[in-house]
């Protein structure tokens, strides 16, 4: 590590990942630009801004270094406003290994520093050489460099290409389509819209076959967008166990190693959307500290994209090194207490909508027949779906509407507890106990209310380590 001690800059290859982000972005409006524009302004306008990017990139590569010095990572750069940042290793919860088209064409590799309550990447070091990276990667996370490194363990996960068809299918990226389609309706008029309905009325076709249409070209894009993402993103998914390290790897056309240590884990997660439930099947998630919410956490703390329910439990357990108890725990329920609630918040809603439509859409009554039973049903899966359970220094605890999740966590990692008794829930003698962990909070939703302050009192013991007084 004598090597990293003194002041050192990036791989130049960093410039070129840097130009192409930026081309990444705004490479459609300048070649627009340029085609379209001919000897004119736009056309200069596209070489200047060119100019600068690329200016911009050589100076942020000049001015942007780095060095490893006692158990700390210190990045400086910054032109007009200069900055340094100091990231200490034992507040490092990951490093991931990123190979973007760019950084194959150069041999290069970047390096994605997470830490915890991070927000977003606290160090990307963009472009390094393979060699270098591997060392820093070592020593960040306290471990021998790959090349010292025991062989390769069987995986505990290797998703094949019909696995990934089957994610993709039950995947459901609506969402994603839902964001296609308003960036298709930005190049869309809205006379553009009211000619297409003009000719769908002129051709005789009633209302409800318009709305099959409709709803027909939202699930095809929506299972589209879910197969080609899912292919992108986990091509190739392999999650090996290494010491007590997690190593996944994903990606087709960027490739990315994820190295997570196994006791910076703070929960793992099991989801399963309606369609997945039919078909008795899940995907798994890891919950760290380092990853900032959104899609980007998602993707990278997927443990396994799809499965049946027990290889899931079994990975779980492989992963925590949990006893098997914990895996297999039976839930309690929810209470009926619970639905009763449930059902009377959802009749009250309904009732809302069915008034608003009434009063101000001028929509007869008849939409009670339609909003008054779908509230319901939404409140019985609601309710189907809470469970919780407290086995030995582990909680599991179960909730969701149209998508289940379960959450494993142990006491230790769990950062806040509290009880809470809305008015209804003292009503109905109900409680709900939240339990809060790094980028994560777990609720045991509507339990009973000795049921509640009990499983409060045993967990409170378990993190303080003393009982709490009455």
């Amino acid at each position: 590590m004598a090597a990293f001690e003194a002041w050192r800059r990036l791989h130049p290859a960093a410039i070129a990942v840097w130009l192409s982000s930026i081309v990444g972005q705004f490479g459609l409006l300048i070649g627009l630009a340029v085609v379209l524009g001919g000897d004119g302004p736009p056309q200069v306008v596209a070489i200047a801004a060119a100019s600068i990017a690329a200016l911009g990139a050589v100076v942020r590569w000049m001015r942007l270094s780095f060095r490893i010095e006692r158990h700390t990572l210190i990045i400086r750069g910054g032109l007009l406003s200069r900055w340094r940042r100091v990231l200490p290793f034992s507040r490092i919860q990951s490093v991931d290994v990123v190979r973007k088209l760019t950084h194959r064409l150069f041999g290069v590799v970047e390096l994605r520093v997470e830490v915890v309550g991070g927000r977003e990447t606290e160090a990307p070091l963009v472009a390094l050489t393979p060699h270098d990276a591997d060392v820093i990667r070592a020593s960040l996370l306290s471990e021998e460099p790959a090349a010292h490194a025991r062989p390769d363990t069987p995986p505990l996960v290797r998703m094949r290409p019909a696995q990934l068809l089957l994610a993709g299918f039950t995947g459901g990226r609506i969402a994603v389509a839902a964001a296609l389609l308003g960036w298709v309706q930005q190049f869309l008029t809205e006379e553009s819209v009211f000619r297409f309905f003009e000719r769908v009325v002129a051709g005789g076709r009633s209302g409800l076959v318009v709305a099959l249409i409709v709803g027909a070209f939202v699930l095809v894009a929506s299972v589209t967008i879910s197969l080609v993402g899912t292919i992108l993103v986990f091509w190739n998914f392999t999650a090996r166990r290494d010491g007590d390290r997690l190593v996944i790897t994903r990606g087709l056309l960027q490739i990315r190693r994820a190295m997570v240590p196994i006791h910076r884990i703070q929960a793992i997660r099991m989801e399963e959307n309606l369609v997945r439930r039919v078909f008795g099947i899940a995907s798994l998630h890891v919950i760290t500290a380092g990853y900032a919410r959104g899609e980007d956490q998602q993707r990278t703390s997927m443990l396994l994209p799809i499965a049946d329910r027990a290889a899931c439990l079994d990975i779980a357990s492989q992963v925590l090194h949990s006893p098997a108890e914990v895996v297999d725990a039976q839930l309690e329920p929810a209470p009926p207490r619970a639905l009763v609630r449930r059902l009377a918040v959802a009749s009250l809603i309904g009732g809302f909508v069915i008034s608003g439509d009434v009063l101000f859409v001028e929509v007869g009554p008849i939409w009670a027949a339609v909003v008054i039973p779908v509230a319901w049903g939404l409140a019985l899966l609601s309710w189907r779906a809470l469970g919780h359970a407290v086995v030995g220094r582990h909680v599991v605890a179960r909730s969701g509407m149209l998508v289940r999740r379960t959450t494993l966590a142990a006491h230790g990692n769990v950062q806040h507890l509290s009880l809470t008794r809305s008015p209804t829930q003292r009503m109905l003698g109900l409680a709900t106990v939240r339990l809060s962990i790094p980028r994560a909070t777990t609720l045991m939703t509507d339990l009973d209310r000795v049921a509640g302050e009990d499983r409060f009192a045993l967990l409170a013991e378990g993190i303080i380590g003393d009982p709490v007084g009455s």
